[in-house]
C-alpha cells in the first residue's frame, strides 16, 4: 500500500512537472513572438519617418505645385539639401497628398498625376532614362522601344496631359548625375519640352549639389527656368524627435504584451528624449503619457554625427541595425546596443577625427607627419603605424618646436604674415594630444 500511494506521487510529480515545463515553454514562445511583432513594427515606422521639423518646406514645394497646376504651366522644381537630409521622402509625401482623397472630397477635386522616377545612380545613359520614363508613363509596351519612339511617346503625352489638365510629374533623383554626362541630352530635352505651350509636365530634381547651375551646358543653362528649394540639414534635437517617435510601439490587445511595450516605450523615451507635446500628437503610438519629459542620453552623440555631415538617413539605418540586437535576453533596446550599431555602420577613426579639427591645428598635423615622414619614421600618431623595414619598430625621433614653426612657415606662411604664434602652435599641440593624435 505504502508502494502503491508512493508510486502515485511519483506519477503526479511527473504529470505537473511536464505540465509547468509545458507552461514556461509557451511563456518563452510567447515571449518571442512579442518580440517579433515588435520588430516588424519598428522596421516599418522606420521605413516611412514622419519628418516634422521640415514642414514648412514640404509646405513650399506644394504651394509652388499647386501655383504650377493652377495655371498649367510647365515648371521645374530642384529640391537641394545635404545627403541623408530627406529630399527625397519629402517629394514622396507631397506627391501622395494630391492622390489622397477624403470622404467628404468630391472626386474631381482629388487631381490624378502620373508619375515617373529616374535616377542618376541606375540608369546607365541618359537613352536609357528616357526609355524609362516613356515606359512608366505611356501605355506602349516598353519591348523594343528605342530613343525616338520614346522621344514619340513622351511628346504624345505631354499634349494629352495639356487637353486634360493633369500634369505628369518627373521624379529626377541624383539630377547632378545627368549633368556630368556628354551633351546632357535628358535634361536638355526636358527643358525643351517644357517651353512648349502644347505640352504639361512638371520636373522634379533632387540633389545635394548647390552649384548644380554652373555645371550646365550654356544651351541647357538657357532653358532653365527651375525654381530652388533648400532642404535644411537636420539637427541632433530633429534627429532625436524623429528616431523617438519612430521607435514608439503602437498599442495591443494583449495586456502582457502591452506591458512589455509600456516598458520599451519607457526606454526610448530614455535615450531620445521623446517630449510631451510630441507624444499627444502621435497619439495612436504613444503608451507612456504620464513619462516626462528627460534630457536624450544620446543627444549629445547624435549632436555630433550630425555636425560632421551625417544626415537623418544615417542614423534610420543605425536605428535598424541595433533592432536585429533585440532579443529575448535583451529585449530593451540600450545605448550600448545603439552604439555597437554606430560603430558598424560607421567606425569612427583617424579620419573622422581630423574632420572636426580647425585648420590650424590641422596644418599643425600635417606639418609632424611631413617632419616624421622625412626621416623614414612614419607617423607618430595612435591611428598609424610607423613603417620600417624591419618587423620592429624604429625610434622615433621628438620633433622639437623650431623644427616645426619652420615647417608651418614654409607650408602655409602664417608666421611671415603675423597669423599665427608661438604661443598659438602650443595650445595646437595641446589640442592634437588631448584629442589623442599625437603623443
Amino acid at each position: 500500500e505504502s508502494y502503491s500511494k508512493l508510486h502515485v506521487c511519483i506519477h503526479t510529480f511527473i504529470k505537473m512537472k511536464r505540465s509547468y515545463d509545458e507552461i514556461d515553454r509557451n511563456a518563452k514562445d510567447v515571449d518571442k513572438l512579442w518580440i517579433e511583432n515588435a520588430k516588424q513594427d519598428l522596421w516599418s515606422q522606420l521605413r516611412e519617418p514622419s519628418v516634422n521639423y521640415l514642414s514648412q518646406v514640404k509646405d513650399d514645394i506644394r504651394s509652388r505645385l499647386d501655383m504650377a497646376f493652377e495655371q498649367r504651366a510647365s515648371t521645374s522644381l530642384l529640391v537641394v539639401g545635404p545627403t541623408g537630409s530627406g529630399k527625397k521622402a519629402m517629394i514622396d509625401s507631397v506627391l501622395q497628398s494630391y492622390t489622397h482623397r477624403d470622404e467628404d472630397d468630391d472626386e474631381d477635386d482629388c487631381m490624378q498625376l502620373s508619375c515617373a522616377r529616374v535616377s542618376g545612380q541606375i540608369c546607365a545613359s541618359d537613352q536609357d532614362a528616357l526609355c524609362s520614363i516613356a515606359g512608366q508613363l505611356c501605355l506602349r509596351p516598353s519591348a523594343g522601344r528605342d530613343l525616338s519612339t520614346a522621344l514619340e511617346d513622351l511628346e504624345d503625352h505631354f499634349r494629352q496631359c495639356s487637353l486634360n489638365g493633369r500634369p505628369s510629374v518627373i521624379v529626377l533623383e541624383d539630377v547632378h548625375t545627368f549633368a556630368t554626362r556628354e551633351k546632357q541630352i535628358l535634361i536638355y530635352t526636358l527643358l525643351d519640352y517644357m517651353h512648349k505651350p502644347d505640352m504639361l509636365f512638371v520636373v522634379l530634381g533632387c540633389t545635394p549639389c548647390a552649384h548644380l547651375q554652373y555645371m550646365l551646358e550654356k544651351r541647357v543653362l538657357s532653358r532653365l527656368n527651375a525654381q530652388f528649394v533648400y532642404v535644411p540639414p537636420a539637427t541632433g534635437q530633429n534627429v532625436c524627435d524623429v528616431l523617438g517617435n519612430c521607435l514608439q510601439l503602437k498599442f495591443v490587445s494583449d495586456d502582457k504584451e502591452q506591458a512589455y511595450r509600456v516598458a520599451f516605450n519607457n526606454k526610448i523615451l530614455e535615450l531620445f528624449g521623446l517630449s510631451s507635446d510630441v507624444q499627444q500628437k502621435k497619439g495612436s503610438r504613444s503608451i507612456s503619457n504620464k513619462t516626462k519629459y528627460k534630457k536624450a542620453e544620446l543627444l549629445q552623440t547624435i549632436t555630433s554625427y550630425t555636425q560632421w555631415g551625417k544626415g537623418l538617413s544615417h542614423f534610420l539605418r543605425v536605428c535598424q541595425m541595433s533592432i536585429c540586437s533585440i532579443t529575448s535576453e535583451q529585449p530593451y533596446l540600450n545605448t550600448e546596443m545603439w552604439f555597437n550599431a554606430l560603430q558598424t555602420q560607421d567606425p569612427y577613426n583617424l579620419n573622422e577625427k581630423l574632420k572636426t579639427l580647425p585648420l590650424h591645428e590641422l596644418h599643425i598635423f600635417a606639418c609632424i607627419s611631413r617632419l616624421h615622414g622625412r626621416l623614414g619614421d612614419g607617423c607618430n600618431s595612435k591611428g598609424k603605424q610607423n613603417t620600417s623595414s624591419s618587423s620592429h619598430q624604429t625610434k622615433s625621433r621628438t620633433v622639437k618646436v623650431g623644427e616645426l614653426l619652420s615647417e608651418l612657415d614654409s607650408m602655409t606662411g602664417v608666421i611671415r604674415r603675423n597669423e599665427s604664434t608661438r604661443a598659438r602652435v602650443l595650445l595646437g599641440l595641446t589640442t592634437l594630444v588631448q584629442e589623442g593624435l599625437i603623443l
